[in-house]
């Protein structure tokens, strides 16, 4: 895991001149109220046994549908807008010409609400309808840790083909994925492990590739072009030259901050994660960067500081609520009797030991 690590920004598409944020710390807790708005409150079915989720590593929404990537079971999962169970892949697994043996990630065309679903094992692309109906399969000659599909375009985070130690993110044509990809992003080099810590190339409310160690946040505009905004951490940044001889382990405990993760944005706000704790709100129109210690969710009482990786044509932030937290609420609440939200006291009520997840969808303001 010893590397040494340089980040070189290449393109062919134009680059629009960066824009920098200085960070303001505000060592205290925002209200979620603040900065979101327009909560849905969705009870993911559990019935039948396919429906059952173990781990929500991807959300997705489909018009009025949610699409549910538990890499854990190893499924996509189709829900309607009430969180009705309507299908899953999980029937997929297999060695057969349309199976696959282990998914990794997935992505929405919203043109068409196509729903594309990368398999690692074997290497290719399934492309679904709206409705999980398989259209296509692409045997795919990269191998990819994340992707999306952003106007006419996919974007695939991979290994470089020439050198497995570097990273590329690779443009296709979305209707000719696999022939002709244009290389808009490469690292020279990078550390063993570092992509699995959160999502660095995201679609939600805007498509953005974050590179690790570096602080720039890139925007990848509907036609291709890519717009920079760098967060200026001063010294709480990590960032690695020629020089750094630093393993994973001693990188994820140096409490500093080295990677950008699950970018969210409406037309005026960007909202972030990062390796270390709190949360990032970027005042796109003032150019300002506030981060606060976490965020309180005012309309719920419970604690939710984590935000899901979520893909979603408007901005909006997901948040999940495991059961264990529902149940010790009910216990602790009694009779529930001054719940803050009578739509979300219904839910609690009910909710049960073997629930799924209950999902929480707000506005980005």
């Amino acid at each position: 895991m010893m590397c040494v690590i340089l980040f070189v920004s290449c393109t062919s598409s134009k680059l629009v001149s960066d824009v920098e944020f200085p960070v303001l710390k505000h060592h205290s807790i925002v209200n979620a109220s603040d900065y979101l708005c327009d909560m849905r409150v969705i009870p993911l079915s559990n019935k039948p046994n396919e429906a059952v989720i173990n781990t929500m590593s991807k959300v997705c929404l489909v018009g009025e549908k949610i699409v549910v990537l538990d890499n854990s079971l190893n499924k996509v999962l189709l829900f309607d807008s009430n969180g009705q169970f309507m299908k899953s892949t999980e029937k997929m697994i297999g060695r057969g010409a349309s199976e696959y043996i282990k998914l990794r990630d997935i992505a929405i065309d919203d043109t068409n609400g196509n729903i594309y679903v990368y398999c690692e094992i074997p290497n290719k692309l399934l492309i679904f309808d709206e409705n999980l109906n398989l259209l296509e399969s692409i045997n795919m000659s990269i191998f990819t840790l994340e992707f999306t599909v952003w106007g006419k375009y996919a974007y695939f985070y991979c290994f470089d083909p020439s050198d497995s130690r570097k990273r590329q993110v690779i443009r296709y044509n979305k209707d000719n994925i696999g022939e002709n990809g244009v290389p808009v992003v490469t690292t020279e080099s990078t550390i063993q492990g570092v992509d699995i810590l959160g999502y660095s190339l995201t679609k939600n409310g805007g498509c953005f590739f974050c590179i690790p160690f570096q602080n720039v946040m890139k925007e990848i505009l509907y036609d291709g072009t890519i717009k920079s905004y760098s967060i200026d951490f001063e010294d709480d940044w990590k960032s690695l030259d020629n020089s750094s001889k630093l393993d994973l382990y001693d990188l994820q405990n140096t409490e500093m901050h080295w990677m950008l993760k699950n970018v969210y944005a409406s037309d005026s706000l960007l909202l972030f994660n990062t390796n270390e704790s709190g949360t990032f709100v970027v005042d796109r129109r003032h150019e300002k960067c506030h981060l606060y210690d976490r965020m309180n969710n005012d309309y719920i009482p419970f604690f939710t500081s984590l935000m899901v990786p979520l893909q979603s044509k408007e901005g909006r932030v997901a948040f999940l609520i495991l059961p264990s937290s529902i149940k010790n609420y009910q216990e602790k609440a009694g009779n529930m009797s001054a719940f803050p939200k009578s739509e979300l006291k219904e839910v609690v009520e009910s909710y049960k030991d073997d629930s799924n997840p209950l999902l929480i969808l707000y506005k980005i303001r």
